[in-house]
Protein backbone atom coordinates (compact mmCIF):
# COMPACT_ATOMS: atom_id res chain seq x y z
CA UNK A 1 0.00 0.00 0.00
CA UNK A 2 1.55 3.53 -0.48
CA UNK A 3 1.04 6.09 1.63
CA UNK A 4 -2.62 7.55 1.56
CA UNK A 5 -5.92 7.97 3.66
CA UNK A 6 -7.93 4.59 1.62
CA UNK A 7 -11.52 4.70 2.27
CA UNK A 8 -13.91 1.46 2.19
CA UNK A 9 -10.32 -0.85 2.45
CA UNK A 10 -11.59 -4.02 3.51
CA UNK A 11 -10.06 -4.95 6.53
CA UNK A 12 -8.26 -8.32 5.67
CA UNK A 13 -6.43 -6.38 2.93
CA UNK A 14 -5.45 -3.45 5.18
CA UNK A 15 -4.23 -6.42 8.00
CA UNK A 16 -2.71 -7.99 5.45
CA UNK A 17 -0.60 -5.29 4.14
CA UNK A 18 3.15 -5.07 4.51
CA UNK A 19 3.13 -2.05 7.40
CA UNK A 20 3.91 -1.76 11.27
CA UNK A 21 0.57 -1.15 13.36
CA UNK A 22 0.57 -0.09 16.88
CA UNK A 23 -1.20 -3.96 17.34
CA UNK A 24 2.37 -5.00 15.86
CA UNK A 25 4.15 -2.72 18.20
CA UNK A 26 2.16 -3.94 20.94
CA UNK A 27 3.28 -7.52 20.37
CA UNK A 28 6.95 -7.06 19.74
CA UNK A 29 6.84 -5.23 23.67
CA UNK A 30 5.69 -8.50 24.53
CA UNK A 31 8.70 -10.77 22.41
CA UNK A 32 9.85 -9.63 19.34
CA UNK A 33 9.11 -12.69 17.74
CA UNK A 34 5.58 -12.09 18.53
CA UNK A 35 5.35 -9.88 15.69
CA UNK A 36 5.88 -12.05 13.07
CA UNK A 37 2.35 -13.54 13.98
CA UNK A 38 -0.53 -12.40 13.28
CA UNK A 39 -3.23 -12.30 16.38
CA UNK A 40 -5.88 -15.09 16.14
CA UNK A 41 -9.43 -14.38 15.54
CA UNK A 42 -11.62 -15.01 18.71
CA UNK A 43 -15.75 -14.77 20.02
CA UNK A 44 -14.71 -11.15 21.92
CA UNK A 45 -13.00 -10.18 19.17
CA UNK A 46 -15.64 -11.00 16.39
CA UNK A 47 -18.31 -9.53 19.09
CA UNK A 48 -16.28 -6.39 18.67
CA UNK A 49 -16.37 -6.17 15.15
CA UNK A 50 -20.51 -6.58 15.23
CA UNK A 51 -20.75 -3.84 17.98
CA UNK A 52 -17.92 -1.87 15.55
CA UNK A 53 -19.98 -2.10 12.55
CA UNK A 54 -23.61 -1.88 14.42
CA UNK A 55 -22.55 1.62 16.29
CA UNK A 56 -20.52 3.30 13.49
CA UNK A 57 -21.64 1.84 10.62
CA UNK A 58 -25.72 0.45 11.17
CA UNK A 59 -26.48 0.73 7.71
CA UNK A 60 -24.19 -1.89 6.55
CA UNK A 61 -25.37 -4.55 9.11
CA UNK A 62 -27.44 -5.91 6.76
CA UNK A 63 -24.88 -6.72 4.08
CA UNK A 64 -21.97 -7.95 6.37
CA UNK A 65 -24.25 -10.38 9.06
CA UNK A 66 -26.60 -12.69 8.61
CA UNK A 67 -28.41 -13.26 11.66
CA UNK A 68 -29.38 -17.08 12.67
CA UNK A 69 -31.62 -19.04 15.60
CA UNK A 70 -29.46 -21.70 15.18
CA UNK A 71 -27.43 -22.12 18.85
CA UNK A 72 -24.43 -24.17 18.79
CA UNK A 73 -21.63 -23.90 16.07
CA UNK A 74 -20.18 -26.82 14.06
CA UNK A 75 -23.73 -28.59 13.74
CA UNK A 76 -25.44 -29.48 10.73
CA UNK A 77 -28.03 -26.87 11.26
CA UNK A 78 -24.93 -24.42 11.39
CA UNK A 79 -23.04 -25.04 8.22
CA UNK A 80 -26.75 -25.07 6.60
CA UNK A 81 -27.25 -21.62 7.98
CA UNK A 82 -23.49 -20.21 6.68
CA UNK A 83 -24.37 -21.69 3.37
CA UNK A 84 -27.32 -19.85 3.17
CA UNK A 85 -25.55 -16.64 4.55
CA UNK A 86 -23.17 -16.68 1.96
CA UNK A 87 -20.80 -13.91 1.62
CA UNK A 88 -22.04 -12.72 5.02
CA UNK A 89 -20.89 -13.49 8.34
CA UNK A 90 -23.30 -15.81 10.28
CA UNK A 91 -23.88 -14.43 13.99
CA UNK A 92 -26.36 -15.53 16.62
CA UNK A 93 -29.51 -13.62 17.70
CA UNK A 94 -28.54 -13.32 21.12
CA UNK A 95 -25.13 -11.54 19.75
CA UNK A 96 -27.48 -9.26 17.04
CA UNK A 97 -29.78 -8.18 20.29
CA UNK A 98 -26.76 -7.54 22.48
CA UNK A 99 -24.73 -5.35 19.76
CA UNK A 100 -27.90 -3.48 18.82
CA UNK A 101 -28.89 -2.63 22.32
CA UNK A 102 -24.95 -1.20 22.77
CA UNK A 103 -25.59 0.74 19.50
CA UNK A 104 -29.02 2.42 20.95
CA UNK A 105 -26.90 3.21 24.34
CA UNK A 106 -24.34 4.82 22.47
CA UNK A 107 -26.77 7.04 20.97
CA UNK A 108 -28.43 7.96 23.75
CA UNK A 109 -25.00 9.84 25.11
CA UNK A 110 -24.43 13.03 24.05
CA UNK A 111 -20.42 13.48 23.31
CA UNK A 112 -20.93 10.20 21.26
CA UNK A 113 -23.71 11.19 19.39
CA UNK A 114 -22.00 14.49 18.39
CA UNK A 115 -18.84 12.17 17.52
CA UNK A 116 -20.76 10.11 15.25
CA UNK A 117 -23.22 12.51 13.51
CA UNK A 118 -22.72 12.67 9.99
CA UNK A 119 -19.18 13.40 8.92
CA UNK A 120 -17.55 10.80 10.36
CA UNK A 121 -15.14 9.27 8.30
CA UNK A 122 -15.28 5.71 9.24
CA UNK A 123 -12.17 2.99 9.61
CA UNK A 124 -10.55 4.58 6.76
CA UNK A 125 -7.11 3.03 6.49
CA UNK A 126 -4.05 5.07 7.07
CA UNK A 127 -0.41 4.44 5.62
CA UNK A 128 2.41 6.64 5.70
CA UNK A 129 6.83 6.14 6.12
CA UNK A 130 7.92 6.85 9.67
CA UNK A 131 10.58 10.10 8.81
CA UNK A 132 12.64 8.16 11.35
CA UNK A 133 13.08 4.50 10.93
CA UNK A 134 11.57 4.33 7.27
CA UNK A 135 9.39 1.68 8.42
CA UNK A 136 5.51 1.77 6.26
CA UNK A 137 3.31 2.48 9.07
CA UNK A 138 -0.77 1.92 9.18
CA UNK A 139 -3.60 2.86 11.60
CA UNK A 140 -7.56 2.33 11.27
CA UNK A 141 -8.86 4.68 13.35
CA UNK A 142 -13.09 4.28 14.00
CA UNK A 143 -13.87 7.10 13.30
CA UNK A 144 -12.06 10.65 11.56
CA UNK A 145 -13.52 13.99 12.28
CA UNK A 146 -11.86 16.56 9.87
CA UNK A 147 -14.18 19.77 11.00
CA UNK A 148 -13.63 18.80 14.73
CA UNK A 149 -9.87 17.97 14.20
CA UNK A 150 -10.60 14.80 16.38
CA UNK A 151 -10.38 10.94 16.20
CA UNK A 152 -12.73 8.31 17.96
CA UNK A 153 -12.43 5.00 19.02
CA UNK A 154 -14.90 2.82 20.32
CA UNK A 155 -14.53 0.71 23.10
CA UNK A 156 -17.23 -2.28 24.49
CA UNK A 157 -16.12 -3.31 27.60
CA UNK A 158 -17.49 -5.06 31.15
CA UNK A 159 -16.96 -2.00 33.31
CA UNK A 160 -16.78 1.53 31.61
CA UNK A 161 -15.94 2.52 34.84
CA UNK A 162 -12.99 5.73 35.08
CA UNK A 163 -11.04 3.42 37.81
CA UNK A 164 -11.68 0.03 35.44
CA UNK A 165 -10.90 1.31 32.23
CA UNK A 166 -8.10 3.57 33.34
CA UNK A 167 -6.82 -0.09 34.01
CA UNK A 168 -7.74 -1.43 30.84
CA UNK A 169 -5.92 1.22 29.09
CA UNK A 170 -2.90 1.00 30.89
CA UNK A 171 -2.92 -3.07 30.30
CA UNK A 172 -3.58 -3.06 26.85
CA UNK A 173 -1.44 -0.24 26.01
CA UNK A 174 -4.27 2.13 24.85
CA UNK A 175 -1.63 5.15 25.38
CA UNK A 176 0.34 3.73 22.58
CA UNK A 177 -2.48 3.74 20.03
CA UNK A 178 -3.15 7.87 19.97
CA UNK A 179 0.02 9.12 19.13
CA UNK A 180 0.35 6.51 16.54
CA UNK A 181 -2.79 7.56 15.08
CA UNK A 182 -1.79 10.77 15.74
CA UNK A 183 0.81 10.72 13.55
CA UNK A 184 -1.01 8.89 10.77
CA UNK A 185 -3.23 11.51 10.76
CA UNK A 186 -0.10 14.64 10.21
CA UNK A 187 1.61 12.61 7.87
CA UNK A 188 -1.43 11.37 5.38
CA UNK A 189 -3.71 14.63 5.85
CA UNK A 190 -1.68 17.34 6.84
CA UNK A 191 -3.39 18.16 10.38
CA UNK A 192 -2.92 17.68 13.82
CA UNK A 193 -5.56 16.31 15.93
CA UNK A 194 -7.13 18.50 19.21
CA UNK A 195 -8.90 15.27 20.56
CA UNK A 196 -8.47 11.32 20.36
CA UNK A 197 -11.69 10.41 22.59
CA UNK A 198 -12.60 6.95 23.57
CA UNK A 199 -16.57 6.11 23.88
CA UNK A 200 -16.65 3.14 26.28
CA UNK A 201 -20.04 1.30 26.38
CA UNK A 202 -20.58 -2.04 28.66
CA UNK A 203 -21.58 -5.26 27.25
CA UNK A 204 -24.23 -5.57 29.68
CA UNK A 205 -27.55 -3.85 30.81
CA UNK A 206 -27.78 -1.23 31.92
CA UNK A 207 -25.24 -1.04 29.27
CA UNK A 208 -23.41 2.22 30.80
CA UNK A 209 -21.38 4.83 27.71
CA UNK A 210 -18.71 7.03 29.12
CA UNK A 211 -16.27 8.88 27.19
CA UNK A 212 -12.56 9.25 28.13
CA UNK A 213 -9.69 11.44 26.62
CA UNK A 214 -5.88 10.42 28.01
CA UNK A 215 -3.73 12.93 30.03
CA UNK A 216 -1.19 14.25 28.19
CA UNK A 217 1.64 12.88 30.18
CA UNK A 218 0.47 9.70 29.44
CA UNK A 219 0.13 10.54 25.82
CA UNK A 220 3.62 11.84 26.03
CA UNK A 221 4.68 8.39 27.67
CA UNK A 222 3.22 6.15 24.86
CA UNK A 223 5.03 8.43 21.98
CA UNK A 224 8.38 7.52 23.92
CA UNK A 225 7.45 3.74 24.18
CA UNK A 226 6.25 3.88 20.58
CA UNK A 227 9.31 5.64 19.43
CA UNK A 228 11.74 3.36 21.21
CA UNK A 229 9.53 0.00 19.89
CA UNK A 230 9.59 1.39 16.19
CA UNK A 231 13.52 1.68 16.38
CA UNK A 232 13.82 -1.79 17.96
CA UNK A 233 11.73 -2.70 15.53
CA UNK A 234 13.65 -1.51 12.49
CA UNK A 235 16.77 -2.82 13.81
CA UNK A 236 15.21 -6.20 14.01
CA UNK A 237 13.88 -6.09 10.72
CA UNK A 238 17.35 -4.76 9.68
CA UNK A 239 19.40 -7.76 10.98
CA UNK A 240 16.72 -10.24 10.71
CA UNK A 241 16.66 -11.21 14.30
CA UNK A 242 13.63 -11.48 15.81
CA UNK A 243 14.30 -13.01 20.10
CA UNK A 244 11.79 -14.26 22.33
CA UNK A 245 11.74 -14.25 26.31
CA UNK A 246 15.21 -14.29 28.04
CA UNK A 247 16.97 -17.55 27.88
CA UNK A 248 18.41 -16.80 31.30
CA UNK A 249 17.51 -18.17 34.13
CA UNK A 250 15.28 -15.13 36.15
CA UNK A 251 14.42 -14.40 39.78
CA UNK A 252 10.53 -13.81 39.74
CA UNK A 253 8.61 -10.94 42.22
CA UNK A 254 5.18 -11.44 42.86
CA UNK A 255 3.28 -8.16 42.67
CA UNK A 256 2.55 -5.95 45.56
CA UNK A 257 -1.28 -7.15 45.66
CA UNK A 258 -0.02 -10.97 45.89
CA UNK A 259 -1.58 -12.64 49.09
Amino acid sequence: MQPGLYLDLPFDEYQAADAVSVSTLKRFAQAPCKALVSRPSTPSLAFGSLVHCAVLEPHRLEDRYAVTTVERRGTKAWEAACLEAGDRELVKQADMDDALRLRDAVQRHAIARELLSPGLIVEGSLFWDDPETGLRCRARPDGIRRDLKALVDVKSAADASYDEFGRAAAKYRYHWQEPMYRDGIQHVEGWVPDAFIFIVVEKEAPYLVAAYELDAADVDKGRRRVRETLSAYAECKRSGIWPGLPENLQRLTLPVWAD
